[in-house]
């Protein structure tokens, strides 16, 4: 249901807004677990969320609770540009403190930073910093986003690298929490810890896989994925592996480019899109998950998974590519079909470096957890409310 207006009850606590452009359903448990760490703080949460440009990903999923608002997004697109009208100027009022994604195209940040509207809240950026998917940094959408940078009160990094970003602009570190952006990984791990050997027979025989030598894709399916570049190495990759599968799970754009590659090679499988922890049974079938394109949250799967990661450099990853180190938790190849192909084939060739990277990966999913995740976000807001006035 859409609201118009909605404001906080009067009482003591502190009031904190979270305004996201869409909810996608990896966001469900951070956002649950910040409302629950938040009032043990005596600090009211409410989050402000809209919908999709229709046929974009990623999509939103409705959040069923008395402090989560859905509001109807507008969407301008001309030559160029898109622009988001998020209608929650009257949902903001009270707020002590508004948490707003770093988005050029978001209308509402600029009446926010500019202090025509919520004149007397805090305001924070929560982003990776800077554009990590825009190839030509010398236009006016990253300067443009420069320039706002230092405009905010507070800023939650995703990552070590986005606040590297940030303070490199000016913002003052000591007004910077890095999040260490994450995913539900208690129900991940535990769910990964399930998995049994029969589980993955029985994940072979449903999709046709009558060997070990099995990878994973787990993502969007849109051209910044490089999935033309993914097709084309496992190619080359079944010459070099005889008996290699690989596996797709997502949807998008390109998702018919890979229903067709599939329906023409029998060693190929996609089984569509699956949430939550209905991947686990799919990614602890694979040796290694294979993305070529930009890394985001998928660095997650794979670490609690102990599946290891296999990219390549490119200038677009999102920020949790920090969290990869290369010959330790994963492997990142140059950006050439056939070195990309022939450092996966060595990896499946090769038990010791299975094992190496395994290890690596068990060692990195203490570390990037989504209670620590809740832990940093929560000290951040407690910092921030502390600023004077």
């Amino acid at each position: 249901m859409f609201v118009d207006s909605v404001v906080y009850c009067s009482n003591n606590m502190k009031n904190v807004t979270i305004i996201q452009r869409v909810l996608p359903h990896y966001r469900l448990p951070f956002f649950r677990k910040m409302h629950g760490n938040l009032r043990e703080n005596d600090i009211n949460m409410k989050l402000i969320y809209g919908q999709e440009y229709p046929g974009t990903v990623p999509q939103t999923v409705p959040l069923d609770e008395p402090w989560a608002f859905k509001v109807r997004n507008t969407y301008l697109k001309i030559p160029g540009i898109e622009l988001v009208w998020q209608p929650c100027l009257k949902n903001i009022k009270g707020s002590d403190l508004i948490v707003i994604e770093q988005a050029n195209r978001l209308v509402v940040n600029y009446l926010l930073l500019s202090g025509l509207a919520a004149k007397k809240s805090k305001i924070a950026f929560w982003g990776h910093g800077k554009n990590l998917q825009l190839a030509n940094t010398n236009g006016m959408r990253e300067p443009f986003k420069r320039f706002f940078v230092n405009k905010a009160d507070w800023w939650f990094a995703y990552t070590e690298m986005s606040a590297k970003f940030v303070e490199e602009r000016g913002f003052p570190r000591n007004k910077i929490t890095i999040v260490n952006n994450s995913i539900d990984t208690v129900s991940l791990a535990t769910a990964c810890n399930d998995i049994t050997d029969e589980d993955i027979s029985r994940v072979k025989k449903e999709i046709g896989i009558n060997s070990a030598n099995v990878c994973v894709y787990c993502g969007g399916m849109y051209g910044e994925k490089k999935l033309h570049f993914l097709i084309e190495s496992c190619l080359l990759l079944r010459e070099m592996i005889p008996d290699f599968h690989m596996i797709f799970i997502g949807d998008g754009p390109l998702q018919q480019l890979i229903s067709d590659a599939c329906a023409s090679h029998s060693w190929m499988h996609y089984v569509g899109p699956k949430y939550g922890n209905e991947r686990v049974p799919y990614l602890k079938t694979a040796k290694a998950i294979l993305m070529p394109g930009p890394v985001g949250l998928v660095v997650i799967d794979s670490f609690m998974a102990c599946v290891p990661l296999i990219t390549t450099h490119i200038p677009f990853h999102g920020p949790e590519i920090y969290y990869l180190e290369n010959n330790k938790n994963g492997v990142i190849t140059n950006y050439e079909v056939n070195a990309y192909a022939s450092e996966v084939a060595c990896y499946l060739r090769s038990p010791e470096k299975q094992d190496q990277l395994k290890k690596g990966c068990a060692e990195s999913s203490r570390f990037y957890s989504m209670d620590n995740m809740v832990n940093n976000f929560t000290s951040g807001v407690t910092a921030c409310l502390l600023l004077p006035d």
